[in-house]
């Protein structure tokens, strides 16, 4: 549901006006239609909002890194609670997109 990714994201502190936001949406929604997707991001996640957005893949890999960079800085707790794994450190891209999916789908 992209009202509760939306929500979600701003809960986050990661606002519309930031790069990743975009694709970050972009690539919940990719995830979305096929969760095997996460298991090749590159060529599945990476590559087409890259062709949407003209731009690289390296640079969407680096908006949605970003994004969880900022999610990390500004709601920690929150995204300790959206995990099922403990985290240390801020995630990674792909690991953050799958807290984010599995958040939109299982939260009410």
């Amino acid at each position: 549901d992209i009202q509760k990714a939306i929500g979600l994201l701003e809960s986050l502190g990661i606002q519309p006006y930031l790069r990743g936001y975009k694709m970050t949406l972009l690539a919940l929604e990719r995830i979305a239609e096929n969760q095997e997707r996460i298991y090749a991001a590159i060529k599945e996640i990476y590559l087409p909002i890259a062709e949407i957005l003209n731009c690289s893949t390296a640079t969407v890999e680096v908006g949605i890194r970003r994004a969880a960079e900022r999610a990390w800085k500004v709601n920690p707790e929150l995204m300790q609670g959206l995990s099922i794994e403990t985290l240390y450190d801020r995630p990674q891209a792909r690991s953050f997109l799958l807290i984010l999916y599995n958040a939109c789908r299982t939260k009410k």
